[in-house]
């Protein structure tokens, strides 16, 4: 195996394919050995790159549900803010009961058409109460993951830009938050069979808003032989669920033991650094024949 396919997430506008290469290698060769690294450099590596163009389909929708929901404008209700309030219950795991408390503190009778609003904002108040840092970081994620799930027009250009990448020969794919997503949908539609290893990491595929959006089925796909799955736990994006636990069928291996450490846990730098994670390239590129 000669090829390396790296799939980046969301945020990544201003950047480029040469730059993600730089970023992901550099980050994973500062735990190889030279003649490891100098194995790796020896192979094709490509990244496919498509921050730009998921930030502008983005930044050109008509909805700033994100900005509404940080405001706690309880009028700004529709599809989207309930795909990140469910999003939010879900990752932080909060509790139905001390969401019902949270509603409750907000003074005011309500009519039943605005009760679902205020349970909205009620669950943001809670999760920016309980997580105050994480609150923040997972409202940057959310408008582009948003987009790319229910925005045609956005999946089907970054589908065209990742797709020509995943050919019918050998490769290791790298994929990291929403791209695990992307490939994971790419890989389910092909007909060849058994020509990749996948690892993906700090991935929101076992999320309900995530799974309702992407369809079913949920196992590993032909096209792979072997998937490897990994998170830190504290990692909001991938909520702390097992894959295994939500559905997928046939993994190779999960892990939850990454450690990231508390700064970020959802960086792919630091998941480019894990002993897990390391060692499955190591193993899977057999850099130590």
């Amino acid at each position: 195996m000669n090829k390396i396919i790296l799939v980046h997430g969301i945020n990544n506008e201003g950047g480029s394919e040469r730059q993600i290469v730089w970023e992901w290698i550099g980050a994973l060769s500062k735990r190889l050995t030279p003649q490891q690294f100098d194995s790796i450099m020896a192979m094709e590596i490509v990244a496919p790159y498509y921050g730009d163009v998921l930030s502008e389909i983005t930044n050109n929708t008509d909805d700033n549900a994100a900005q509404a929901v940080a405001q706690g404008n309880i009028d700004a209700i529709n599809e989207e803010t309930k795909f990140y309030s469910d999003f939010f219950k879900e990752a932080f795991n909060l509790p139905s009961d001390e969401i019902e408390i949270e509603l409750n503190n907000q003074s005011g009778a309500v009519a039943q058409a605005v009760q679902h609003n205020r349970n909205v904002i009620a669950i943001m108040r809670l999760a920016e109460r309980l997580f105050p840092n994480k609150v923040e970081k997972l409202l940057k994620y959310l408008p582009q993951a948003y987009a790319y799930l229910k925005n045609p027009t956005a999946a089907t250009k970054v589908d065209a830009i990742v797709k020509p990448y995943i050919l019918n020969e050998p490769a290791l794919i790298v994929s990291h938050s929403l791209g695990t997503i992307v490939t994971f949908k790419i890989l389910r539609d092909l007909t060849f069979a058994d020509n990749f290893s996948y690892i993906t990491l700090g991935s929101p595929l076992g999320i309900e808003a995530v799974k309702k959006s992407i369809r079913p089925p949920f196992r590993k796909p032909n096209a792979i032989n072997s998937w490897f799955n990994g998170a830190d736990k504290d990692d909001f994006v991938g909520a702390g669920k097992k894959l295994t636990s939500c559905g997928y069928q046939n993994l190779t291996e999960e892990s939850f033991d990454i450690d990231n450490g508390k700064d970020d846990p959802h960086s792919i730098s630091k998941y480019l650094n894990s002993d897990w994670v390391v060692n499955h390239i190591i193993q899977t590129l057999k850099l130590d024949d």
